[in-house]
């Protein structure tokens, strides 16, 4: 009974993700996947609880790199806010300086683009993770092997990993609800 709970629950959720993409006026048929990203990485933002010394007013979500999923989450973002607060979407230029990954500190979600996996290695090792939820699109258990990643998005499977210890270490908790879709 639970495996069909849990079948609707993800066709409910792609549903969703259909549904958001499609309200641009866009097909909704055959997601590409920087649609598919985008539009699960806003849907996740509700079942994450941060820290309390992370920004109250708004909650910043950085791309680290150019990528054309970071204008699929700012059309997606737009005017929507999550427990009152609004969402913004941050882009970090690949190659970023020092003073750039300290900005990074500031943000709650970082999605980390396989492409930047090794950049990423070098800039997180400055940076105080404490609050950071770090998503990535990697295959199947390679984000928490290589950066030590909370969410991972298998683009291939539509489904998404989540590393409950990794997220604890960074003082994130993630609703169990969240397990479920």
């Amino acid at each position: 009974m639970n495996r069909i709970w849990n079948r609707l629950a993800v066709v409910a959720l792609l549903s969703i993700v259909l549904t958001a993409v499609g309200a641009e006026g866009k097909s909704t048929v055959g997601l590409n996947p920087d649609e598919f990203k985008a539009g699960i990485l806003m849907k996740i933002l509700p079942y994450i609880e941060w820290p309390r010394q992370k920004s109250k007013d708004e909650i910043l979500v950085g791309v680290v790199g150019r990528y054309p999923m970071t204008e699929v989450l700012r059309k997606l973002a737009a005017g929507e806010t999550v427990r009152g607060r609004r969402i913004r979407i941050i882009e970090f230029e690949p190659g970023m300086r020092s003073a750039e990954v300290k900005s990074l500190e500031g943000c709650h979600v970082v999605f980390i683009h396989p492409n930047e996996i090794e950049r990423w290695k070098g800039v997180s090792a400055e940076l105080d993770a404490k609050g950071l939820l770090t998503v990535g699109a990697f295959p199947p258990g390679q984000f928490f092997d290589e950066v030590d990643g909370i969410i991972n998005l298998v683009v291939a499977s539509s489904r998404m990993e989540i590393h409950r210890r990794h997220a604890r270490n960074a003082r994130i908790k993630i609703s169990s609800r969240l397990s479920r879709i």
